[in-house]
């Protein structure tokens, strides 16, 4: 809660237990995790003293995903927050998550929340009431590009496309924009 000041602790707290807790195969779904604690992190680069540096920011967010602090290096967290740390768990949850048996229930519960409700709104909240967060990414027109699911029961992260073809953005996109869309039909 970045209005009630003291971000730097906020963000240290965290920080220093979601990676290690959570398992997710790429900085997005990271990225996707930190989000449900309105946490957003970029991957920096730069040179310094001529040789090349790469590392990792954090930034506390709004409700919305908006930044609305100021950039906070990730040494200021300890080596657990840094961008090698971050890309040693993500190779290790590659092996660990690519045989997961949770994968197939969480598609299953994912496949039956989208059979049973017709809105986002529904289907998010079905999942939710289960344990498993949905992150939805949309462009400004409001079409989905990204649909990532945090499954609180498992500690996984997981994109749509990497559990089945038919849980990738351009399903969902497909499914409510349609179901929202229909025109009306007028029988005369």
């Amino acid at each position: 809660d970045y209005t009630k000041g003291n971000i730097k602790t906020q963000l240290s707290s965290i920080l220093r237990h979601i990676p290690q807790t959570y398992g997710f195969q790429s900085v997005g779904a990271y990225n996707a995790l930190l989000s449900q604690f309105n946490i957003s992190c970029e991957e920096v680069s730069g040179e310094l003293h001529g040789k090349m540096r790469k590392g990792m920011v954090y930034f506390a967010t709004d409700k919305n995903g908006k930044k609305v602090s100021n950039p906070f290096k990730s040494s200021l967290f300890g080596k657990y927050a840094g961008v090698e740390n971050i890309q040693v768990l993500i190779e290790k949850s590659k092996v660990k998550m690519k045989n997961d048996p949770s994968k197939f229930i969480l598609k299953r519960t994912i496949e039956t929340a989208m059979s049973t409700s017709r809105t986002e709104t529904a289907f998010k909240k079905q999942l939710l009431e289960q344990g498993i967060a949905t992150v939805i990414r949309k462009n400004d027109d409001g079409r989905i590009y990204g649909i990532t699911f945090i499954d609180h029961n498992s500690k996984s992260v997981w994109n749509g496309s990497q559990l089945s073809k038919e849980l990738s953005a351009n399903s969902f996109n497909k499914l409510w924009n349609e179901v929202e869309t229909k025109p009306e039909t007028n029988s005369y």
